[in-house]
């Protein structure tokens, strides 16, 4: 069953650009690798707030073992540091 991922986490200023160069190429990858492409977005009323999203994922095993070794690779939860960790949620059709 297909499923959709939505997640957040909260970006320092003095951070963003290494920050989004990271996500970027963990994109690439999990389309390369995963075929799923990501959205990266910031909250309206709040742009230290971001959240990245990657809908219709075919095989969630899968994509999730191709996004864990991306993080652990590209450093991302290091980046972010310990007060800000990733928030993921996973949803499916009903």
């Amino acid at each position: 069953m297909r499923s959709s991922y939505y997640i957040y986490y909260k970006v320092k200023p003095h951070a963003a650009v290494e920050i989004r160069a990271a996500v970027e190429e963990l994109q690439r990858t999990l389309l390369a690798r995963a075929g799923v492409p990501g959205r990266l977005l910031c909250r309206q009323d709040g742009p230290e707030t971001w959240m990245e999203v990657y809908e219709n994922v075919p095989d969630p095993d899968s994509f999730q073992a191709v996004m864990d070794s991306e993080l652990e690779r590209l450093h991302i939860d290091d980046l972010l540091g310990s007060e800000s960790p990733r928030r993921t949620e996973v949803f499916r059709p009903l």
